[in-house]
């Protein structure tokens, strides 16, 4: 049998089907060293001194002996010989193993093909969690990851240079890839910006070099190279082309965006003095509307220009504005702030409160005082465009969109699929309209959870979907969230992560997306940051949907933390989902009562329910994750 290694991100031994097998991890390292050594052989001595350089020789090769000991018993359980000691030397039985490090140096010429084995191969930083290691072996290590980058770089370069449009959406993800891989690679952001500008989407190759710029500044105070800044200039000095962006000869959608979402201009108060702390708490709140795909902001300056205007009912028509937020200090010393939401077009009140702005106590309000304005502006704009319906006669694109929103809240079948009728409405009155195309997305895998038949069909759709999204407008979380769930259902890991981790960066408050990035790091048995991030989507947004305590539950189930896990499924307001969930928690905890009577709940919805075909179909990583959940559902009584 032919064992592969994998470099890339956790150092790990792989079987013919994929499978994890236990081997040493320095012995892994070992491999790694011979694969990179002429020959694949070395002394022990040096073996010795690479792994250990920190201690006495006679140690080092003390702790070789232990090793190779060991490892000859992992061998001896595998059937194959990987490492092969002498008294002399260590080498490596090159005929028995296979590397991603590997695929990557022999990838073939056609630049298309080279990536594509980049892409597959090339997932994280080279041994990325490898620790403790002597001086030696961490230079090696640091010599290894930029020989990787760099090659991976070349490759992505050997693309842009055969067909930058045609080949868009690959270059784009390569380059999302190699930034994941090194968050501070100038190379991947010009490539990246220049993607962008090669089918028109100006805004959003200003805004990556502008996310990277802030990085490379805050994580290593360093500045852009000049190449990278001539770039940048060149990109801003181009006009916008009203040209269809060509991402891929499949696509059918051009792009373009012509719905439009409400505008919402944050006032501030023409009563606030110079050292007042409402134009600052005004564009943090601007910031935070910035995430939701329901609405659109005025920027604070546009919004200051229009405050002080004689006419701003011209300036609202002007610049296409449906809600103003008016602000004012109280006259008595400006301790409270008053805040009313308008809407211009018929000029009424749509929400109104006040705030506590008293100095002694700011320091504690002011971001609460934030996240509540952001909160009640979103929710109420959306509310109130739901009510225009009563009073519109043709409902557009967006208010269908709306309603799909709103069905999608509840975990249910029918209600997902009357979801899709109204995204299917929304995209029939505009093709470009990104948020619904990824609301059709959403339709697709929760169908394919909810059923659980394990129709490809379904996700491949939602695939389509997402890209769709993202090609039509290029900053779209939405599009980003949907692609990393339909990755995460096809057992695509490492490229859900991917996709998430860009999701977030767009939208880095938007608690719906960090809930499924929360569910992504759990199915990818990561269940420690997966309950990190669903703790931060509930914090963001404290009156969680059902879908989050869902979430919750199976992360600290994996954490074997079942009373956790029972105590989040009680708080899901819909209890008629959280009948398998429950059993294998009380099998778990040895209450057989319990578990019993929830089985029965879940035959009674499922009675074609089995353990190994919900296994085969639910993606989950790693081996110990599903020998957990088989263990709870055989314990519930499930076969």
């Amino acid at each position: 049998m032919v064992f592969r290694l994998v470099t890339s991100g956790d150092l790990r031994l792989t079987d013919s089907v994929g499978r994890t097998v236990p081997y040493p991890e320095k012995a892994l390292i070992t491999i790694c060293y011979l694969l990179t050594t002429k020959g694949s052989v070395r002394t022990r001595s040096d073996i010795a001194q690479f792994l250990w350089e920190e201690v006495e020789p006679a140690r080092a090769s003390a702790n070789l002996r232990t090793l190779l000991s060991r490892v000859k018993g992992h061998q001896a359980e595998l059937g194959t010989e990987l490492l092969i000691a002498t008294d002399a030397t260590v080498s490596l039985n090159i005929s028995a193993i296979d590397s991603d490090s590997a695929a990557m140096e022999t990838a073939p010429a056609d630049p298309v093909l080279r990536l594509g084995v980049f892409m597959d191969n090339c997932r994280g930083q080279f041994l990325a969690g490898v620790d403790h290691f002597s001086d030696r072996g961490r230079g090696w290590i640091e010599a290894q990851r930029a020989v990787v980058l760099s090659r991976f770089t070349a490759a992505l370069e050997g693309v842009v240079a055969d067909d930058i449009v045609a080949h868009n959406q690959l270059v784009k993800e390569g380059a999302f890839r190699l930034l994941q891989i090194d968050p501070h690679c100038e190379a991947a952001v010009r490539i990246l910006m220049q993607a962008y500008a090669a089918i028109g989407q100006l805004n959003p190759a200003r805004a990556e070099f502008a996310r990277w710029k802030s990085r490379l500044w805050d994580d290593l105070q360093a500045s852009p190279e000049k190449s990278t800044l001539d770039l940048l200039r060149n990109i801003s000095a181009v006009e916008p082309q009203a040209k269809p962006i060509v991402e891929a000869a499949d696509n059918p959608i051009s792009p373009g965006y012509k719905t439009h979402l409400p505008r919402v201009a944050l006032m501030p108060p023409t009563n606030a003095g110079t050292e007042s702390f409402v134009p600052g708490l005004l564009e943090d709140v601007t910031l935070g509307l910035c995430t939701f795909k329901t609405i659109s902001v005025v920027a604070p300056h546009t919004s200051g220009r229009i405050a002080i205007e004689a006419d701003r009912a011209k300036a609202y028509d002007l610049h296409r504005i449906s809600y103003v937020l008016d602000t004012r200090l109280s006259a008595q010393g400006g301790d409270l702030l008053f805040a009313q939401l308008v809407d211009v077009r018929n000029d009424s009140t749509v929400w109104a409160e006040r705030f506590d702005a008293r100095l002694d106590t700011l320091s504690q309000q002011y971001h609460a005082i934030g996240r509540r304005i952001v909160g009640s502006v979103a929710a109420q704009v959306e509310r109130n465009e739901l009510e225009r319906l009563g009073v519109e006669q043709h409902p557009n694109a967006y208010q269908h969109y709306l309603i799909g929103q709103r069905l999608l809240k509840r975990i249910d079948l029918p209600e997902t699929r009357a979801a899709r009728k109204a995204f299917r409405r929304a995209v029939n009155q505009d093709p470009h309209f990104s948020a619904a195309l990824a609301g059709l997305a959403r339709t697709d895998h929760m169908e394919w959870l909810l059923t659980a038949r394990g129709d490809h069909e379904l996700l491949k759709s939602a695939e389509q979907f997402a890209g769709h999204a993202i090609n039509t407008h290029g900053e779209s979380a939405g599009g980003y969230r949907e692609l990393g769930v339909a990755k995460l259902f096809q057992g695509q890991f490492d490229e859900s992560i991917a996709a998430f981790e860009k999701a977030e960066d767009v939208s880095p408050c938007h608690a719906d997306l960090i809930a499924d990035y929360a569910d992504t790091l759990i199915h990818s048995s990561d269940p420690v940051r997966g309950l990190a991030k669903i703790e931060m989507a509930i914090q963001l947004n404290p009156l969680a949907p059902d879908v989050y305590h869902w979430t919750a539950a199976g992360a600290n189930y994996c954490l074997e933390r079942y009373d956790e896990a029972l105590a989040c499924l009680a708080r899901m307001e819909d209890q008629s989902h959280i009948s398998r969930v429950a059993a294998a928690c009380w099998g778990m905890l040895g209450d057989r009562k319990k578990a019993h009577a929830y089985k029965r709940r879940t035959m009674a919805t499922h009675p074609d329910f089995e353990i190994e075909k919900w296994l085969s179909i639910m993606p989950i990583r790693e081996q110990w994750q599903k020998d957990q959940y088989r263990e709870g559902l055989r314990k519930a009584g499930f076969s």
